[in-house]
């Protein structure tokens, strides 16, 4: 007896029919009759009675488990966790092969920050290939041509991304700020030498803006050469909110140095910004009479000036943690001086002037040089500080002043004062693009449309992960120690005989708490 399977046409649709049957011998012949049909029996009726027919000599085997193995197979915890928040991307980029590729890039960025190459070896680990439907042919080449890719539909992948969220009639307040990351080599198209943020002498560098929404969600990421300066970056942003979002009520909130006179002429009708002045700008207003040290109070201050409204503040807790910092440094120079009398007294051959000049250059790093003069005489290092100086450059400790071109009955002082408050959380993003989770640096590629397209996979890898955190903020966890417990949740397959069946185990108890937070459900079938 064997069960007979075959298929057939009616009507424009295709049926599976499934008989018992029978060989039998008459004569010389060998011929054939059916037993039963079975066609209307479920699936896993028809595999039970396949595997009953399979075992009919030795039927005891089905009920033991001696020769069954289970063997682990790849992660998905990880991946139903992503699946979960992913919503938003999904709908930005699009179904093709080319959008599910840079899915599976954001992906891995978040499971494990490293190179293209290792995100293709994730995909061994992972049932990324399976979930996403990725060419079994996927290769390093296809993976840089997929940051080309990106690059090149960048702005209508953020314009879908924008839509989606729904906020493209009623937001009209953005964060912006800039930052810069290192590159490894020098040989980057958009590398150059420049104000390094970092700390990194002697490497290139690219100059990135990234814009958010008031709440920290990024909205948009570009990438400029390495010696642009923040203000020259503004109105790139700018023309991506007019043009691209068609946002045409704006108010920008940036950082020092970003809305100088000529960008602020620049700005188009119905954008405005807040700003805050440089100590340079402000001891210029000063002089000037617009405003007066006096204002300068613990409650906040309002002046009013063809140029805008000025709202300044003295912050008692940073005033005494920049004298503190001076203090730090008067001390660490002392005991440099202290260690070049002893060294000039012991060593005869020793020069005094080559002592004085390595304590002076010293003075000069620590910024502290304007207010005090280091000088020798018969082999001995003194140092004096000039009082006044040392006044002048103190009074404006702790004290800051932002500027706003928007009405009073706009948003109060307050307001103004709390939304650049707010940049923070575009810090917050940086410090996790950069440093933390994401792991952005350093950057090792070359090509312009290569690097757009890694910092953009980085600002949308960003996305997912404060989706993560917001769901799991009470498990005490970093996102990346979660992703870490659920990548141990990996399915399994059961082999008895010529069977295989996959199967997903239980998650334990950790596993299952976190996907419950972000409302990841587990799969019937794998």
């Amino acid at each position: 007896m064997y069960l007979d399977t075959a298929k057939y046409k009616k009507s424009g649709k295709i049926y599976t029919r499934y008989l018992l049957r029978e060989s039998y011998r008459q004569g010389t012949q060998i011929k054939k009759r059916t037993i039963a049909s079975i066609t209307k029996c479920s699936p896993d009726e028809i595999k039970a009675i396949k595997l009953a027919l399979k075992h009919k000599n030795n039927l005891s085997v089905l009920g033991s488990f001696a020769d069954v193995q289970v063997k682990q197979e790849k992660s998905i915890g990880a991946l139903l966790a992503l699946q979960a928040v992913y919503s938003p991307i999904k709908k930005a980029l699009s179904s093709d092969e080319q959008g599910r590729i840079a899915l599976w890039q954001v992906w891995a960025r978040l499971i494990d920050q490293g190179s293209r190459c290792s995100a293709l070896r994730l995909l061994d680990t992972h049932l990324g290939r399976e979930q996403l439907q990725l060419p079994d042919t996927l290769t390093l080449y296809r993976v840089y041509k997929n940051l080309e890719w990106l690059c090149k539909h960048q702005e209508s992948i953020e314009q879908r991304l924008w839509k989606s969220r729904g906020r493209d009639k009623t937001a009209n307040l953005f964060l912006y700020d800039v930052t810069s990351s290192y590159l490894e080599g020098k040989h980057n198209e958009l590398g150059s030498y420049g104000y390094n943020r970092d700390k990194k002498s002697g490497k290139k560098q690219i100059v990135i803006g990234l814009l958010t929404d008031n709440e920290g969600d990024p909205i948009a990421v570009r990438v400029f050469k390495g010696n642009t300066s923040d203000c020259k970056t503004v109105q790139t942003q700018i023309d991506a909110l007019k043009n691209q979002f068609k946002v045409k009520e704006v108010t920008i909130v940036g950082d020092r140095a970003m809305f100088k006179l000529p960008q602020i002429a620049e700005l188009p009708e119905n954008f405005n910004y807040i700003s805050a002045l440089t100590k340079t700008d402000i001891r210029t207003l000063l002089k000037s009479e617009v405003i007066q040290l006096e204002l300068f109070d613990t409650e906040l201050c309002e002046v009013e000036d063809a140029g805008g409204r000025y709202i300044l503040r003295r912050n008692p807790i940073r005033a005494k943690e920049i004298e503190q910092v001076r203090k730090e440094k008067l001390e660490k120079l002392q005991s440099l001086i202290e260690e070049k009398n002893t060294y000039l007294s012991t060593h005869i051959r020793a020069t005094e002037k080559v002592a004085l000049k390595e304590l002076q250059a010293k003075a000069e790093k620590l910024k502290i040089n304007t207010w005090m003069t280091i000088s020798v005489t018969d082999r001995v290092i003194k140092y004096e500080i000039d009082t006044t100086t040392l006044e002048e450059v103190s009074h404006l400790d702790g004290c800051y002043c932002l500027k706003t071109n928007l009405s009073t009955q706009t948003a109060s002082k307050e307001i103004v004062n709390d939304r650049y408050g707010d940049l923070q959380l575009v810090e917050a993003a940086f410090r996790t693009m950069k440093q933390s989770h994401l792991e952005l640096r350093p950057i090792y590629l070359r090509r312009e449309d290569h690097t757009r397209g890694h910092v953009f996979i980085v600002m949308l890898a960003y996305l997912l992960q404060r989706k993560l955190k917001k769901a799991w903020e009470k498990t005490d966890r970093t996102v990346q120690e979660c992703l870490d417990i659920l990548s141990t949740l990996t399915t399994t397959i059961l082999e008895m005989g010529d069977i295989k069946v996959s199967k997903l185990p239980q998650p334990n108890a950790e596993c299952r708490q976190l996907l419950m937070l972000v409302g990841a459900k587990l799969p019937k079938s794998i």
